[in-house]
C-alpha cells in the first residue's frame, strides 16, 4: 500500500467525507463574524497551550520519584480531585464555562450512589455522566453545563456519580452506571422518559453501561447524546497524532495514556467493554454526537458513527470547525447552537 492510499484510509478528513456523502456528518457553521471567530481560536489556542503546560508538568512530578512511584501519584489525585470538586481546576486555565453552580442533591437513588440536581424539567430524564477522565470528579462548572443542557432539552438532569480510578479500575465506573440507570427504571422512570449522555470519558463510560444494560437484557433509554467521546483508550486515532503535536486540542496522547492507564491497569485497551469502538453497538439506542473536527478524539467519534452505520443504529454526528474540546462548556453562539440541535434530537427520538 503507497503512502497516499495509507492517509486517505486513516486521516479523519477522509472518514469525513464518505460520512457526508452519506448524510451521517453534519459540518455546524459558527454563527459568530470574522472577529468573533478570530478571537475564538486565538483564544482557544492559548486555552489549549496553557493546559497543556499544567497537566505535563504535573504529571513529571508524579513520575520524578521513581523510588516510590505510588505516594506521590496518591498525593497527586487527592490534591486534583480537591481542586476539582471546589472549581478550582478552571482556573488554571480560561475556561470560562457557564455561570452559576448549580445546587447538588447528595441523596442516594441507587447503589451505584448518584448525585441529582434538584430542578424539575417535567417527567423527561437527561442521565448524564461528565468527564473526568475516569479519574476526577465533576467540577461545579461541569454540571452547570450539564444542567444548561438538559434545560434546553426540557429534561429533569440526573448525574450518574460513578467510583473513580485507580482504586477502582475498570469495570467499576461501568457497573455503577449501568446500576444507577436500572435504578431509575425500579423508580418508576419509564425508559422511553430517559436520554443517556456523557461527554469525554463519560461518553465512553455511559456507551459501556449501555453494552453492560444490554447484556442485562434491560430496555435501552429513548436516545444518546455524546459530546466530544472518547471511546478508544488505545489511542489509536490519526486525530491523538495530528491534536498532539499541533496543540489544536488542550490535549496531549501522554494525557490521555495516563488517565487510561490508571483506569485500566491489567485490562488491554481495545477490550469491547472498555473502548466502545472495539465492541458491538447492534441494539443500542439512536445517538447523536457533537464534536469540534480539531478535537483529539475526532477519530472516535467517526468511527462510532461508520460503526453505528453498520450496524443499524440510527447515528449522526454535528461537527464544528472549532478548536476548542467539548466546547458546549463555553458560553458561546456554537454552544447555543449544539444544544439547540440536542434538543431538536430528544424531541425526534421521543416523539
Amino acid at each position: 500500500m503507497n503512502t497516499a492510499a495509507y492517509t486517505d484510509r486513516m486521516h479523519p478528513a477522509a472518514r469525513l467525507s464518505v460520512l457526508e456523502a452519506g448524510r451521517l456528518a453534519h459540518f455546524v457553521r459558527s454563527e459568530a463574524g470574522l472577529l468573533g471567530r478570530i478571537a475564538d481560536h486565538t483564544l482557544a489556542r492559548a486555552e489549549n497551550r496553557l493546559i497543556e503546560y499544567v497537566f505535563i508538568s504535573r504529571l513529571k512530578k508524579v513520575f520524578r520519584d521513581f523510588a516510590d512511584p505510588l505516594r506521590p501519584a496518591n498525593a497527586m489525585m487527592d490534591a486534583l480531585r480537591q481542586r476539582q470538586s471546589e472549581g478550582k481546576m478552571a482556573g488554571l486555565s480560561m475556561m470560562a464555562s457557564a455561570d452559576g453552580t448549580p445546587r447538588v442533591d447528595t441523596e442516594e437513588s441507587s447503589s451505584a450512589d448518584a448525585w441529582r440536581l434538584s430542578r424539575q424539567g417535567g417527567e423527561r430524564l437527561l442521565f448524564y455522566v461528565p468527564c473526568g477522565g475516569f479519574i476526577l470528579p465533576p467540577s461545579p462548572k461541569q454540571l452547570a453545563t450539564a444542567q444548561r443542557l438538559a434545560s434546553a432539552c426540557n429534561c429533569r438532569l440526573v448525574i450518574g456519580k460513578h467510583r473513580l480510578a485507580p482504586e477502582h479500575p475498570f469495570p467499576a465506573a461501568i457497573h455503577d452506571i449501568a446500576d444507577h440507570y436500572e435504578a431509575l427504571l425500579a423508580g418508576g422512570h419509564h425508559p422511553g422518559n430517559i436520554i443517556a449522555g456523557g461527554d469525554t470519558s463519560g461518553a465512553c463510560i455511559m456507551l459501556s453501561a449501555l453494552m453492560e444494560l444490554r447484556r442485562r437484557g434491560v430496555t435501552m433509554p429513548a436516545g444518546v447524546l455524546l459530546f466530544s467521546p472518547w471511546a478508544d483508550l488505545s489511542l489509536s486515532g490519526w486525530s491523538y497524532i495530528t491534536g498532539s503535536v499541533s496543540a489544536t486540542s488542550p490535549y496531549r496522547m501522554e494525557i490521555a495514556a495516563f488517565c487510561a492507564r490508571l483506569y485500566l491497569q491489567d485490562t488491554l485497551p481495545t477490550n469491547p467493554m472498555a473502548s466502545p469502538v472495539y465492541g458491538e453497538v447492534k441494539g443500542l439506542p439512536p445517538m447523536a454526537i457533537h464534536s469540534s473536527r480539531y478535537d483529539i478524539r475526532f477519530d472516535d467519534a467517526l468511527r462510532l458513527v461508520e460503526k453505528a452505520e453498520k450496524a443499524g443504529v440510527p447515528c449522526r454526528i454535528n461537527y464544528w470547525d472549532s478548536p476548542r474540546h467539548h466546547l458546549e462548556r463555553f458560553k458561546s453562539r456554537d454552544a447555543d447552537k449544539s444544544f439547540e440541535l440536542a434538543a431538536a434530537f430528544v424531541e425526534e427520538v421521543m416523539a
